[in-house]
């Protein structure tokens, strides 16, 4: 009796400073939609592989949240954004590409670390018709987002209406890479809408502005859109899912949508006193960047492994769980020795130049 008068009567509690306060939870939740989603088509249940199957989503729920984090991180000055940015995204990211250099490669010449060097750049992703490669599209796509976030932000506190402008643009992009077909630079294009809701919706909270009378509609929207977009990928061939951006556009609506949804329940579990729930989302979302990079190094290592030792479904989430334990001991170990640099780098620049 006593556990049932803690439940809450309103059990669909939210406002719009709930993005703020569970974005950790939130970015936790994102990155395991986007690891279940590489791993879907080793699962045999159908439930799950359903979700996983849209588990991509999982970006988009990243550029949201980016979008809005950036708010948070604008202090006026260019300096230090740029500076915060840079720290938080490249360091980690030269770092992981040279030790993936050295993991997935047989041979350990001088021009595989040139290689891991310029792909840290991220320019490869984007001279796309050059043969410079690239180790994945959305560190790059964040490079890009970060270096204009600032000039826009500017221009939208003087007049709102760059808000639109900028979505507009996405999608008009999108829109033309949808019809030349050329490249994956489609993938970084269909995601400035999102990436802008989230500024939007960062600076509504920031002002402490509420949205109350958008709040179910959104959800309303979201879920028709999300099982939408579930039966449209497994039932549609892939090439007319890429073709017509069916795998992004949806997005726009089931992402502020689902984001309310599982802030609604994160809320839910703080207040029925479950907050180890909520902390365990906390702490993967805090390790999220770490964990994608770490993800997308072993990624190629589980799918072998499934195709050589994985006869059932048990097997298959046994090896799920040895990679997933894997993958965050790396991540944290790639946190503290990148945390350990910076902190000695800044430690040496105060000694030399005070």
């Amino acid at each position: 009796m006593k556990t049932l008068s803690n439940i809450p009567t309103n059990l669909c509690h939210f406002s719009l400073s709930d993005f703020s306060k569970y974005k950790s939870s939130l970015m936790g939740f994102a990155i395991l939609w986007i690891m279940l989603f590489h791993f879907r088509a080793n699962f045999n249940d159908a439930p799950l592989n359903y979700i996983s199957s849209i588990g991509y989503g999982g970006v988009d729920v990243f550029m949201f949240l980016s979008g809005l984090g950036g708010v948070y991180s604008w202090k006026g000055s260019y300096k230090a954004f740029y500076k915060r940015r840079f720290l938080r995204l490249y360091p980690t990211y030269l770092f992981v590409l040279l030790l993936s250099s050295v993991l997935c490669s047989n041979n350990y010449s001088i021009n595989e670390f040139c290689q891991a060097i310029i792909k840290s750049t991220g320019i490869g992703y984007y001279l796309f018709f050059l043969p410079l490669g690239y180790f994945d599209w959305y560190v790059p796509t964040m490079y890009l987002f970060y270096a204009l976030f600032p000039l826009w932000l500017v221009q939208y506190k003087k007049n709102q209406a760059w808000g639109w402008i900028a979505i507009a643009i996405g999608f008009l992009f999108t829109i033309f890479l949808m019809i030349i077909q050329k490249g994956t630079i489609i993938l970084t294009f269909s995601r400035i809408p999102i990436f802008i809701l989230g500024a939007i919706v960062g600076t509504y909270i920031r002002n402490e502005k509420n949205l109350d009378g958008w709040t179910v509609p959104t959800v309303i929207i979201s879920t028709v859109a999300f099982f939408s977009e579930m039966v449209a990928v497994n039932t549609c061939p892939h090439e007319f899912l890429w073709r017509n951006a069916v795998y992004w556009l949806p997005f726009y609506l089931i992402t502020p949508g689902l984001c309310i949804l599982l802030c609604m329940v994160f809320n839910l579990f703080d207040r029925i006193k479950l907050k180890g729930f909520n902390l365990l989302f906390e702490r993967i979302g805090k390790l999220s960047y770490e964990l994608f990079l770490s993800h997308m190094v072993f990624l190629g290592f589980f799918k072998a492994w499934v195709l050589r030792f994985c006869s059932n479904e048990c097997n298959v989430w046994f090896i799920f769980l040895c990679f997933f334990i894997i993958e965050i001991v790396f991540a944290v170990l790639i946190k503290i020795s990148i945390d350990f640099l910076i902190r000695n780098i800044r430690r040496c620049h105060h000694i030399l130049f005070g």
